[in-house]
């Protein structure tokens, strides 16, 4: 067995060892989250639309990180539903943005590095940067979702009597803390991912305002960017939502 499949199979153990059925379900959710983004691969290498197929590989994502795992519940719905509608603003955002930064395509190190090969693939490099973009959003985003949903449905159901406003308030101020960790874990994963990059660009002579104008730089830096914005958009969408179910509960 190779080092790789050692530590996938340490990885299943480990995840059932500690949240049994819900973990092993979780481990089962990965494999299946890499199965849709390869049939997006495929698929667009047949010349389907990538806009088509990275929407409908992000709704059954949500659906799968949040539903198959969590179960059908009143915070995993109000988290699917902030969800989508984060990642359809900030997928607006993203289509705006990435042809004003002329981040599509590849840079001028990487073309270098891979002058022997072919560009033409016959598919638009503007709408694989925004397809990329987008689905690299999709693990943030519920993440938070639910962090914020489960949160204020134990909050509702310790407190029946408080009020839509307290709701709210309640969700902004969890949705603070969680921002806090987010934005220094997607910090941290963006240099531990990065700082390759960072070494090559250094070893190619560049300075520091080079480096960070460099396309490739950029392109690396808006990934994560769009990964923060969706959180902070995130957090006030489900504190809205379960603010209204609240509302509904108390005319009911």
């Amino acid at each position: 067995m190779s080092v790789l499949g050692c530590l996938v199979v340490i990885l299943g153990i480990s995840m059932y060892a500690v949240g049994k059925s819900h973990g092993l379900t979780a481990f089962i959710s990965l494999f299946l989250n890499f199965f849709f983004m390869f049939v997006v691969i495929v698929g667009m290498r047949k010349g389907y639309s990538p806009l088509v197929l990275t929407g409908i590989a992000c709704c059954l994502m949500i659906g799968l990180n949040l539903f198959f795992i969590n179960g059908f519940y009143l915070k995993t719905k109000v988290a699917a539903l902030g969800s989508l509608i984060t990642l359809l603003l900030l997928f607006v955002v993203i289509w705006w943005l990435v042809p004003l930064l002329r981040i599509q395509g590849l840079g001028e190190e990487e073309v270098v590095e891979m002058d022997m090969y072919s560009f033409y693939v016959g598919i638009s490099f503007l709408k694989i940067t925004i397809c990329t973009l987008t689905m690299g959003t999709v693990g943030a985003i519920t993440d938070t979702a639910m962090s914020v949903a489960s949160a204020l449905e134990e909050l509702m159901k310790k407190k029946p009597d408080i009020s839509t406003k307290q709701i709210w308030a309640s969700g902004i101020k969890i949705g603070r803390d969680i921002l806090g960790t987010t934005t220094n874990t997607l910090l941290f994963a963006f240099i531990g991912n990065n700082l390759a990059l960072v070494i090559w660009l250094a070893d190619l002579g560049y300075t520091l305002e080079r480096m960070l104008n460099s396309k490739v730089m950029v392109a690396e830096l808006f990934t994560m960017c769009c990964s923060l914005v969706g959180v902070i958009l995130v957090i006030p969408v489900v504190s809205f939502q379960m603010s209204l179910v609240k509302k509904q509960q108390l005319v009911e």
